[in-house]
């Protein structure tokens, strides 16, 4: 019989409630300094490659990142450590946001944190897949399924950063696969 064991250690709660908070947060700024946060195609500022990822359009949005938080936390918090997990999440912000900002000329503005979410779940399903769990290949067949029919049915993806999720599952795969066995 299958028994869900969440990680329940303040190690593994901590980092995604944190996240959590901050993207909250996020959505309760005055709607002036949300705007100048976002990724602007027509006025551009670096640190909105990393600020536009903790924003997002609608607290449904948000909910909806939210949720997907806490699938990542309940599948894999304990595959990485607390730290790795701080020092991976910049990267894969930035990375997905340039994956959507030059990739996607369609675009006006970008937010929302899913991209990085991908990316999350992509280091994780190689992480688990190269230790031969079958999560691993479970949860990187679900990711692939899930961009290959947004990039072959554009129309039921609509206002979705589609660029900004293969961005995120790009990076996070390939950090996922350049790390040695030894220290995943």
């Amino acid at each position: 019989m299958f028994r869900l064991q969440l990680p329940l250690s303040p190690t593994y709660v901590i980092p995604p409630l944190a996240l959590a908070v901050i993207l909250a947060c996020a959505m309760l700024l005055p709607a002036d300094v949300r705007q100048t946060l976002l990724l602007s195609r027509t006025d551009f500022h670096w640190y909105t490659l990393f600020s536009a990822q903790l924003l997002h359009h609608s607290w449904s949005h948000l909910a909806l990142n939210l949720g997907g938080i806490l699938l990542w936390w309940a599948l894999f918090a304990e595959s990485i450590p607390q730290k790795r997990y701080w020092l991976l999440l910049p990267l894969v912000m930035v990375v997905s946001s340039l994956a959507e900002w030059a990739l996607n000329g369609e675009f006006s503005v970008f937010s929302g944190f899913s991209g990085t979410l991908y990316g999350l779940f992509a280091y994780s399903g190689v992480t688990e897949l190269r230790q031969r769990k079958l999560i691993g290949s479970l949860v990187l067949v679900a990711l692939s399924a899930k961009l290959i029919l947004d990039l072959l049915y554009p129309q039921y993806a609509s206002g979705v950063a589609v660029h900004a999720h293969i961005g995120g599952a790009l990076i996070g795969s390939a950090i996922a696969f350049l790390r040695p066995n030894r220290s995943l």
